[in-house]
This record gives structure tokens, sequence and C-alpha cells, in this order.
């Protein structure tokens, strides 16, 4: 119900500096990330490739937990992956204001533990190298 208003222009007398100003933007959009891996302590940076990376506050998150966000172009930015259990769970582009999670693909990431290293071969070699 418009109630008998014009939301399509400004009443006479108002200007643009007292209107309310609606600003949109293209959705984001993931191509690709870069590891696809890392350690489930966090700490791992990914290089997220896309296009109009370009919100203002955005999370990465990672299913119910997020990492902070570096903006480096609109086609790129760095996330910082958090502590999570070892689980394959989609990265997402989340703004705060925001009613619903960006991007239009949602790619996974896969938290995994330390490997542990038993042993190696040989066991000796020379003091010059090779």
């Amino acid at each position: 119900s418009r109630n008998g208003e014009d939301f399509e222009h400004l009443p006479y007398g108002q200007s643009p500096g007292n209107a309310v100003v609606v600003q949109t933007k293209e959705a984001m959009e993931i191509r690709a990330v870069f590891p696809e891996v890392g350690y489930k302590g966090g700490g791992s940076v990914l290089f997220v490739t896309g296009q109009n990376l370009l919100f203002d506050g955005v999370l990465c998150r990672f299913g119910f937990r997020h990492g902070p966000y570096v903006f480096v172009s609109s086609a790129l930015v760095l996330c910082e992956t958090p502590t999570h259990e070892p689980v394959t769970a989609a990265l997402e582009l989340t703004a705060p204001a925001a009613t619903a999670t960006e991007p239009l693909v949602r790619p996974n990431f896969v938290f995994h533990d330390l490997p542990i290293v038993t042993g190696a071969n040989p066991t000796g070699g020379f003091s010059q190298g090779g």
C-alpha cells in the first residue's frame, strides 16, 4: 500500500540531503578459493577470487564460525580461517546488515587435523647435501 505517497520522486521542498537514500549493489560471487584445505586450529589465509566483492564489514563464514576479511580488490579478498572441528564447511561471505548470505557460489573448505610424522626415510644423508 502506497497510502497515496509517491516514493519515486522527492516531494516539493525536500532535497537529497534530508531524504532516505537506498543503495543497491550487485551480488557477490565467489569463483575460486585457494587453498581448499587447512588446519583445524585456524590461521590459514585463503585467497578468494570472484566478482563484486565490495561490501563493507564482510565476514568470511565457515559454517557457524567466522574469520576476518581483508579487501584487496573487487575481484580478490583474503579470509583467515577460524578454529574449527575437522569438517568440510561451506565458505560464505556475509555482510552483518544483510538478511541473506552471499555469494551465488559457496565453495567448500576442508578443516583437517595436523598430520603426525611417524618416521622419515632415509634416516641419514651426506653432510654436503644431495
